[in-house]
């Protein structure tokens, strides 16, 4: 699989977290910590970032996934949630970059979950740099919060987040070096079940684009 190379650090893209929308589950669970990058640190993800480029524009892999590829990787359905409203995608392209967007919603009653796939063709750099400040955030449980990174697979390093006040779930998946899942559910206990979720989910064949 195409993961990240070494010298890439596994986390969260922190730009995703507020960018996902939607009329049903409130996006103020959590805010992200105020974290820097040393210069070493950007100077060596993006030299990994444009080797990735390199050997991707070779191969003519410039554009971003198609949003109907990732579509056909979103669930149809979801024990007894079903889809809610359109499906919603995302291309976009200016400069010799591309990014795509998926993201569906599912209801049970009043709950909801929506799914969201990113690929960042293109920008692997900027993905990288943010996913990097994840590995710097220690796991913190409180009253009021779990999160912290965790171990999805081998290859793909997760971040969850619980409130237990809003009983809201997100986690956000590192697919590869170029896709980003984000699950979101509210009136859940813990994040097990979005987890659940995403194991059902064929990422490794996503990550593989």
């Amino acid at each position: 699989m195409k993961h990240f190379k070494n010298r890439l650090f596994f986390g969260l893209f922190l730009g995703i977290w507020g960018a996902c929308s939607s009329s049903h589950i409130d996006d103020t669970a959590y805010d992200p910590p105020e974290l820097a990058l040393d210069e070493e640190d950007i100077q060596e993800i993006q030299e990994d970032a444009e080797a990735l480029r390199e050997e991707r524009n070779q191969k003519g892999d410039t554009v971003a996934l198609n949003d109907s590829i990732l579509r056909s990787f979103l669930p149809t359905e979801i024990a007894d949630f079903k889809p809610e409203g359109a499906f919603v995608g995302t291309p976009y392209g200016m400069s010799g970059s591309s990014y795509t967007n998926a993201e569906q919603t599912y209801t049970n009653g009043t709950s909801h979950i929506r799914i969201t796939l990113d690929d960042f063709n293109g920008k692997e750099a900027n993905l990288a740099q943010n996913v990097a400040l994840w590995n710097r955030e220690p796991r913190r449980e409180t009253p009021y919060m779990v999160s912290g990174k965790f171990t999805f697979a081998p290859g793909m390093i997760g971040w969850e987040v619980y409130s237990r006040k809003k009983r809201k779930a997100e986690l956000m998946i590192a697919v590869s070096d170029r896709v980003l899942l984000t699950i979101v559910a509210d009136q859940q206990e813990s994040s097990d079940f979005i987890k659940f979720i995403a194991k059902r989910m064929n990422l490794d064949a996503l990550a593989e684009y």
